[in-house]
């Protein structure tokens, strides 16, 4: 997956909202989640 990044986590890429973070980047918290959940 070179296409996706992952975010620095809650505190930081996630601070704002989930979607904000999750659109073409995994995070290592609980964004990676929500994306897994997604079916991305």
């Amino acid at each position: 997956d070179d296409d996706k990044k992952d975010c620095i986590g809650h505190m930081g890429w996630c601070a704002w909202t989930d979607s904000e973070c999750c659109v073409g980047y995994r995070c290592k918290l609980w964004c990676r989640k929500i994306i897994d959940w997604l079916g991305d």
